[in-house]
């Protein structure tokens, strides 16, 4: 069955399964033909739905990895820089996700909340699908590149003990 051709009982059964966090007003069958959400329900379903944005960008990125790096002797993924590689997984990601992305754009935008990072990951996943270009995963890669660089430099002689 085509999502399309699903009814809403349908959809809302696939709701509770896929996402039990959902928020409970998208479960009230009642609501769906008569009700737009209050600016409060749009809130709740951002933050809902961003949860599950940020789950998929990490799952692509960790693909993207295993396409560039292989998976480590233990078959975990790996980001690898000049010959050095650390393990990889979903949460290193979604954290990285939260502190880089989310709450810059969370303080930047504190009236809009999630509704801006919601936006963010739509306008990232469109551009990426019309482009090819992987802005995300560019901008993951530079952080952990940075860190690399950063662990690797030389300590200066002001270095604190």
């Amino acid at each position: 069955m085509k999502n399309t051709d699903m009814t809403v009982a349908q959809m809302i059964e696939m709701l509770k399964e896929k996402a039990p966090d959902c928020p409970s007003w998208m479960l009230d069958e009642s609501r769906m033909n008569d009700k737009a959400p209050t600016r409060m329900e749009l809130m709740e379903f951002a933050e809902c739905i961003i949860k599950r944005q940020r789950s998929i960008q990490a799952s692509k990125y960790l693909i993207y990895c295993k396409d560039r790096f292989g998976l480590d002797a233990n078959g975990n993924y790996q980001f690898s820089y000049k010959g050095f590689g650390f393990f990889l997984d979903a949460e290193v990601i979604e954290t990285l996700l939260i502190h880089q992305i989310e709450q810059p754009l969370l303080e930047e935008s504190p009236e809009e909340k999630y509704i801006a990072v919601w936006r963010f990951y739509t306008n990232n996943e469109a551009k990426e699908a019309e482009t090819g270009v992987t802005w995300l995963f560019d901008f993951i890669d530079d952080v952990f590149i940075k860190g690399f660089q950063f662990l690797n430099a030389p300590l200066s002689n002001n270095a604190v003990h």
